[in-house]
Parts: structure tokens; C-alpha cells; sequence
């Protein structure tokens, strides 16, 4: 075969290798002259919390992010990040019931009242409920009171709370409807208060702590 053969052959596979790839990628319609459609397409993946997502500031989630720690090492889709310690300091008995509220979170220079946040990477919109249990008794007759409230924009999260009074005790803290709780989202555990402990009036004094236990159940109805 001689050289001009071998390079006009060469050219033709070349070309028929052009026609079939853009064939294959070109997905467009035309109709007419001056119009077309074309098609985007992105597959999206569930997170997997491998890179941490933001925590969202509980009293406004417009403002900065908050870098804390620590934060959840553990990895997965349905996650909490981070949950304050309810720490209520010092109190000195004065023979009457007293209601006490946790102190804030210092987070750099600012200080946060108790806040948990939260996060759903899982992209399904089934929603979830967070859970918190006591382990142990803080103070005898002693009452943990939960008011959270949600400042966020998701109408489809409801702040719910309720009272702990003793070891084995359970309550929603919150619920994420269909649809809702995707993304990262903070909650006041008591308002901008922090969360109420009620100490009775025949309190006995004491070094007091509880377990907390914090749960984020995937089915929003369980």
C-alpha cells in the first residue's frame, strides 16, 4: 500500500471514530433554525460525613459558622455532631424549690447557651427524631426541664422537650418531618436560658452528675 493509501485510510477510521463519539455524547434536539434543547445531568451521592459538616449557630444560623470542639469523630450520614454539657455550677440550698439553668457554652470569645447539632447527609428527606435518656439521678427528686427551640428556617422541624426526673427516663427533644432535617441544623436545648434543673426544697447537699444519653432515630414516627 503506498503512503498516500495508508494516510487517506488512516483519516477515514479517524473520522468514523469522531462521528460515533459525538454522536454518542451529543444528546441536543434542534427544532428549527433558531432553537434547541439540551440536557444537565449530576448524580448525587449520600454523605457520608467524612468531611464534617458546618455547625450552624443555634440562636441565628445566619450568623458565622461555629468551629468547635469537639465534634463527632465518627462518621455517617445521620449524625450528631456535637451536644453541650449541662453543667449548672454551684448552688446553695435555701430551704425553698429553686430553679437553676445550665451555664453557656465558651466557644472562643463568645458564649452559647446548650445547643445540639445535628446533621442528615443521607439525601432521602425521611426525616428522624432526636432522643434524650438520663442514667443515674442528678439530685433526689431533682428535675432536668428541656424547652429547645429551633431558630432555623425548616418549617418541617418541631422543637418538642420535656422533663427528665430520674434514671430510665426518655423524651424527644425534636422531630424532622418528611422532607425536613436535611443539612445541618442546631437547636437551643433550653432557649437562650440554657436548660432548667429544679432542685426540691428537702434537697440533700451533694457532688451530683447524670448520663445523658443523645439518639438520633432515623424513622421520625418511632
Amino acid at each position: 500500500m503506498t503512503k498516500q493509501k495508508k494516510m487517506m485510510t488512516g483519516l477515514a477510521v479517524f473520522g468514523v471514530t469522531i462521528s460515533v463519539f459525538a454522536a454518542g455524547v451529543g444528546a441536543a434536539e434542534f427544532d428549527g433554525a433558531d432553537k434547541a434543547t439540551s440536557e444537565a445531568t449530576v448524580n448525587v451521592l449520600p454523605g457520608t460525613g467524612v468531611i464534617d459538616p458546618p455547625i450552624t449557630n443555634p440562636i441565628d444560623p445566619e450568623l458565622p459558622e461555629i468551629p468547635l470542639e469537639p465534634t463527632n469523630p465518627n462518621e455517617g450520614p445521620l449524625r450528631i455532631n456535637y451536644v453541650s454539657d449541662l453543667n449548672f455550677d454551684d448552688h446553695t440550698l435555701t430551704g425553698r424549690e429553686e430553679t437553676i439553668f445550665s451555664k453557656d457554652d465558651v466557644v472562643g470569645e463568645n458564649a452559647i447557651p446548650a445547643f445540639i447539632n445535628v446533621a442528615d447527609l443521607r439525601g432521602t428527606g425521611d426525616g428522624w427524631t432526636l432522643k434524650v435518656a438520663q442514667t443515674g439521678e442528678l439530685v433526689q427528686g431533682a428535675e432536668l426541664q428541656f424547652k429547645p427551640v429551633y431558630n432555623g428556617a425548616d418549617d418541617k422541624i418541631t422543637a418538642v422537650g420535656g422533663k427528665l426526673h430520674g434514671d430510665g427516663d426518655e423524651i424527644d427533644i425534636a422531630i424532622a418531618d418528611e422532607n425536613g432535617g436535611m443539612g445541618s441544623n442546631s437547636i437551643l436545648l433550653g432557649g437562650t436560658d440554657g436548660v432548667a434543673l429544679v432542685i426540691p426544697t428537702d434537697a440533700k447537699a451533694g457532688d451530683y452528675n447524670a448520663a445523658l444519653h443523645w439518639n438520633i432515630v432515623a424513622d421520625p414516627s418511632v
